[in-house]
């Protein structure tokens, strides 16, 4: 029989990261919702003890705000359109898309704003610069407004809509082509 350490393992023992405790946090809230991302069942999930979860992610706050800065790190990625008018295009897919799939962390920034993160702060300065672009200047942030209200309704839709019968993404396309169509600039 071999005696086995209790205790707290070795740092060379431990293999669990905070990284890997938002990834899976994430991948749970895309399936169940936020609700079953608990420190127990993350720690059931990753082979570990509740203890070992809330040493690399002390609070539920932090790992919310850990799980939107991981979901939502692609936004920032370079725009590759060529006007005003596409760059916003391509900035609103890209939040709708990847919102969509992160559809419980949106609804978690939307009940808390201070959720918004790294991520999502540059994001949205990206965005106003696009819609200033556009519209007159757009003074008082009307079309970015208008353009994110739309995407959040969009997103909410889709995340209540049951067996595949919400609102599908071309036609979310086809009503942002239409605003950009009709604006100046």
């Amino acid at each position: 029989m071999t005696a086995t350490s209790r205790g707290r393992p070795r740092r060379s023992q431990s293999k669990l990261s905070k990284t890997q405790i938002v990834e899976t946090a994430t991948c749970i809230a895309r399936s169940e919702g936020l609700a079953a991302c608990s420190f127990r069942r993350l720690a059931a999930e990753l082979g570990v003890t509740a203890m070992a979860v809330s040493y690399h992610v002390s609070t539920r706050r932090e790992l919310l705000l850990s799980m939107i800065d991981f979901a939502f790190t692609d936004l920032n990625k370079p725009l590759e359109a060529p006007s005003p008018k596409a760059r916003l295009r391509e900035l609103v897919l890209r939040y709708v898309k990847t919102g969509t799939q992160h559809a419980h962390l949106v609804q978690a920034a939307l009940h808390d704003p201070t959720l918004m993160t790294s991520q999502l702060e540059p994001f949205t300065e990206q965005l106003r610069k696009e819609t200033r672009a556009l519209n007159a200047g757009d003074p008082h942030d009307v079309l970015l407004n208008l353009l994110v209200d739309y995407a959040h309704g969009h997103i909410i839709a889709v995340a209540a809509a049951t067996d595949g019968d919400g609102p599908d993404l071309e036609v979310f396309q086809r009503s942002l082509d239409w605003v950009l169509s009709n604006l100046d600039g």
